[in-house]
């Protein structure tokens, strides 16, 4: 099977560390979804597959092919990736920002051509940010100014797509836009997605593969149904809950329990309580 291997990865900061040995194989052509608590390093690990981290032990293979021997630009054509609170050049409109995605596919003495307007026009429409084109970045809401990043990405046209924590700012609406956007992007281009998530309901709704990680190491992996169960969630995230099927396709679907608050139960009549 096609993958990316993380290889007895030990990755740290000064004297911080957050992986030591971790292996862990992630499909390719599926959506692969990082849960786990604050500080488990769900985007040290996902810097580190785009190579703006460098493991100080081990080592992280797309397809077999160490991405460190890749060359950079060669990498861009393959893996993109957007990460958390990215910074926006000052000034800059919404068309000029998602056409930097088509750097990668440039020399320093190519012209911009047709295909390169196609593919950025395509990504603003897929991210629903055409009728924001020419507006300053810089005006947008964040949840705006997220989507056209989406899109920014998009318009790189890669295989791989890392999203780190993507519905950061969005209200639930364009949570569920964008999520729909990869789901699509997968079953329709056969798309590698690898995101962060914070929100547990979305992560196993929206991944076919899951990765739960706890204190530096792999809790948990495999598809939602297999794997999400009351004792992972409290394990994990210490968290009391029940788990259901959600009525609409039957993926996990998890009910927190409200601290203090009695369990519901059958309806009391208002005539018994006088």
């Amino acid at each position: 099977m096609r993958d990316i291997k993380i290889d007895h990865v030990k990755i740290q900061y000064d004297d911080h560390q957050i992986f030591d040995d971790l292996q862990l194989s992630i499909p390719l052509g599926k959506v692969t979804i990082f849960l786990g608590p604050n500080g488990c390093g769900k985007s040290t690990l996902l810097k580190a597959i785009a190579r703006l981290l460098k493991p100080t032990a081990g080592g992280i293979y797309i397809d077999q092919e160490d991405v460190h021997k890749i060359p950079t630009k060669v990498l861009a054509k393959q893996l993109g990736i957007l990460p958390q609170s990215p910074i926006t050049p000052e000034g800059i409109t919404v068309f000029d920002l998602v056409k930097q995605g088509r750097f990668p596919h440039h020399s320093l003495f190519s012209s911009w051509t047709k295909e390169d307007t196609e593919i950025v026009e395509q990504a603003l429409h897929l991210a629903n940010v055409w009728d924001l084109k020419d507006r300053n970045v810089d005006s947008l809401s964040g949840g705006q100014r997220q989507r056209v990043w989406v899109a920014m990405c998009l318009a790189q046209n890669t295989d791989i797509i890392l999203l780190d924590e993507v519905t950061t700012y969005l209200d639930m609406t364009h949570q569920i836009e964008v999520l729909d956007l990869v789901y699509k992007l997968n079953q329709e281009q056969q798309k590698t997605f690898i995101l962060v998530l914070h929100d547990i309901n979305m992560a196993v709704r929206y991944a076919e593969h899951l990765i739960v990680l706890k204190d530096g190491e792999v809790y948990a992996q495999g598809a939602p149904e297999d794997i999400m169960t009351k004792q992972l969630l409290f394990d994990v995230f210490e968290m009391d809950c029940e788990v259901i099927d959600n009525p609409l396709d039957a993926t996990p679907l998890i009910i927190p329990a409200v601290l203090g608050r009695k369990p519901i139960g059958k309806k009391v009549s208002p005539s018994v309580l006088v």
